[in-house]
């Protein structure tokens, strides 16, 4: 049962509580379950989350500010105009989460996993995704420009009128990535030709 006044959890099931339009501030979980909890319009601030399990949450409209949520699972998630503002997110599984309206501002989300996820016309930009599971993705339209998405996982992933310009790609296999209409610099052209066996004169 959470109770305000306790600051830190360690090995707690949140799965029957409501956490609807509270406020958590400087508050630490460390292995802890909200599966399928209600998180709807939650504002979390400078909190830390670490190997929770968030599947199933349903949290539209929460918003997650300078959080660590390291670890985490949010599989089959609710997260429908969900904010997440510099929050680090490493090693975070989102696997066929609904991240429709999903807002990301900043942060890290190296060894995180989107695949399968709906990404289309989100606004991806100047954020860490190294090594970041983005298979199978639709990153129609989406805005990736100044990311880090060296050594990402883009197999079969869909960058159909997307801006990656100015990303680094350092170690990115896009040879089964789709790249129809993708805006790309000079550099990263001539990268993606080689790595498909074209010839740059």
């Amino acid at each position: 049962m959470f109770c305000e006044n306790q600051k830190r959890y360690e090995n707690a099931a949140f799965t029957d509580d409501d956490f609807s339009g509270i406020t958590l501030e400087g508050y630490a979980f460390v292995n802890c379950s909200f599966n399928g909890a209600q998180m709807d319009s939650l504002s979390a601030y400078k909190c830390t989350f670490e190997k929770c399990d968030f599947s199933f949450v349903r949290a539209a409209g929460s918003e997650w500010n300078s959080c660590a949520v390291t670890n985490c699972k949010w599989n089959g998630a609710h997260l429908f105009s969900a904010s997440f503002i510099n929050c680090k997110c490493t090693g975070s599984l989102f696997a066929e989460a609904n991240l429709t309206g999903f807002l990301i501002r900043g942060g890290d989300y190296s060894y995180a996993a989107f695949c399968q996820c709906d990404l289309k016309g989100m606004d991806l930009s100047q954020i860490r995704f190294m090594y970041t599971d983005f298979r199978d993705c639709n990153l129609t339209k989406a805005n990736l420009s100044g990311s880090d998405l060296n050594h990402a996982l883009v197999q079969g992933t869909n960058f159909t009128d997307a801006d990656l310009r100015g990303a680094k790609l350092e170690g990115t296999d896009m040879k089964s990535a789709r790249l129809k209409r993708t805006k790309l610099d000079i550099t990263q052209a001539v990268l993606i030709t080689e790595s498909l066996g074209g010839l740059v004169f």
